[in-house]
């Protein structure tokens, strides 16, 4: 639901909002026009959501298809990393993978990680690290 308001110069300005995908926060978009007609308004309202609309397009790339767990964004991650890389190092990485898999399981969802438990896992994942080294 947009709304207007007549600014000092004369014109109109039609307010909207909407929700951003990456952030989950609200955003204000304003679109300023001139007239105070029904007809004006309404096509402010319908610009306003084109406007509204080619934003949120931006950010489809970013979600092709949502990902929930922490198996699906390894997975993700691995198959767009991968490419152009060594294959030795590719390898390489999957060992570390497997090592991060046996701390994270594979079907926590990706909103529940946290900065704290991200720090106990590293902490639990080197201290394994130092005890692979050492024998």
């Amino acid at each position: 639901m947009a709304s207007h308001v007549k600014l000092p110069s004369g014109n109109f300005q039609c307010i909207s909002r909407y929700t951003n995908p990456l952030t989950g926060k609200r955003t204000k978009i304003t679109l300023t026009y001139s007239g105070s007609t029904r007809k004006a308004q309404r096509n402010a309202e319908r610009e306003l959501e084109d406007k509204i609309d080619r934003i949120l397009e931006e950010y489809e790339y970013a979600q092709p298809d949502r990902i929930l767990r922490f198996s699906q964004l390894v997975e993700k991650w691995l198959e767009h990393w991968r490419v152009g890389v060594n294959e030795r190092t590719v390898e390489r990485e999957i060992l570390v993978i497997r090592r991060v898999n046996e701390l994270i399981d594979g079907d926590v969802l990706v909103e529940s990680i946290t900065p704290l438990l991200l720090e106990k896992l590293l902490t639990d994942y080197q201290k394994n690290t130092i005890v692979h080294i050492l024998r």
